[in-house]
């Protein structure tokens, strides 16, 4: 497990942050023109879940690194 496990849980952390912006740059772009109201409440009910997993991510990639290096220091 290891350093696989935190290495894809590293590379979902990076999707999602790339998702994000794309959806901060839509918001933006929403909220500066004539866009739509529906779709920028849309946008951003997207981009807090994003927000959301990202955090969730984070503490993941928190705590696998943190348990690799406690007991992959043990193997």
């Amino acid at each position: 497990m290891g350093c696989l496990f935190c290495g894809e849980i590293t590379n979902g952390l990076k999707l999602l942050i790339l998702i994000c912006a794309g959806l901060v740059n839509q918001f933006v772009d929403c909220r500066s023109s004539l866009w739509e109201t529906q779709f920028c409440v849309f946008i951003f009910f997207f981009l807090k879940i994003c927000c959301v997993l990202i955090y969730i991510t984070l503490f993941d990639l928190i705590y696998c690194i943190s348990t690799w290096l406690f007991y992959g220091a043990s193997w």
